[in-house]
């Protein structure tokens, strides 16, 4: 199985900008000590908790807090590393703070960094990635072979579309000559637990943009589910989606990253056997 690592770490400071401006300025600071490049990898909060006024000028005591996840183990590894080294030792942290705040036009107390040590937690996810690439909740590993629509997720299993409480539905279509050109370019979220978010649900297409396409995790009850965007070296636009905690779901998940039988569509058509026989 897709297993998902978050690493999971706190600062404070003090300076004399709002939340919002402060997050403006520690975001990429954060992101450039840790050698993070995807601005959706990283979630960062900010939260004021008092103001004091320093030699006239008031300034804000800020928490913040921040979680970055990935799949790839190697890069997992690399966040940990960042992060415990900016708690061990904030000198570059605080550096790169220093000129930030600075060429925003914002007074900061260097002095008032404290980093805290991190966490790290690990999560196994159920995926449909690539051309398309899935791993079902048993952590089975196969290709989606024939071009169609499928259903992904379905709370409770069997359930009709009207009494599903969630549903992922993807439409995978062929780009390319290969039996295994195949990517998602479409897909549907609904369901009555997805209602609550967005009545109707979320639609997605990877030509066309959306907000919640690489912003992060949708919570949904007890299920989390995100979609990211993804296109190959050709300019084929695809989706990826990820989804864990279904074992919260307290209902059998069926679909293909359930326990629905993905024997069908994981074998190639009748076409493709020819193709590859010849």
């Amino acid at each position: 199985m897709v297993t998902e690592t978050t690493v999971l770490g706190s600062m404070s400071l003090s300076c004399s900008a709002g939340e919002s401006e402060t997050k403006a300025v520690v975001k990429p600071v954060l992101m450039q000590e840790m050698n993070i490049s995807a601005k959706s990898m990283l979630n960062v909060q900010v939260h004021q908790t008092a103001r004091r006024s320093v030699s006239g000028t008031a300034l804000g005591s800020f928490n913040i807090t921040y979680s970055a996840e990935t799949t790839d183990p190697e890069k997992a590894a690399e966040l940990a590393t960042s992060a415990n080294s900016m708690a061990a030792d904030p000198t570059s942290l605080v550096g790169s703070l220093t000129t930030a705040f600075a060429d925003a036009g914002i007074t900061f107390d260097a002095s008032s960094v404290v980093v805290s040590p991190p966490s790290t937690s690990h999560v196994a996810i159920a995926a449909a990635t690539g051309d398309p690439h899935l791993v079902n909740i048993y952590g089975q590993r196969f290709d989606i072979m024939q071009a169609g629509t499928y259903v992904l997720i379905q709370v409770p299993r069997g359930s009709v579309a009207k009494r599903s409480l969630l549903a992922v539905e993807a439409r995978a279509e062929r780009f390319g000559h290969a039996c295994s050109d195949l990517y998602f370019k479409s897909l549907n979220l609904t369901g009555a637990w997805v209602d609550t978010l967005s009545p109707g649900g979320f639609r997605f297409s990877a030509s066309v943009p959306n907000t919640h396409v690489g912003a992060g995790w949708l919570h949904i009850r007890h299920v989390d589910v995100k979609v990211r965007w993804g296109h190959t070296a050709e300019g084929v636009e695809y989706l990826n989606v990820f989804v864990r905690h279904l074992g919260r779901a307290g209902l059998p998940v069926g679909g293909l990253l359930g326990d629905g039988d993905h024997s069908k569509a994981a074998t190639p058509s009748p076409h493709c056997r020819r193709s590859l026989s010849l």
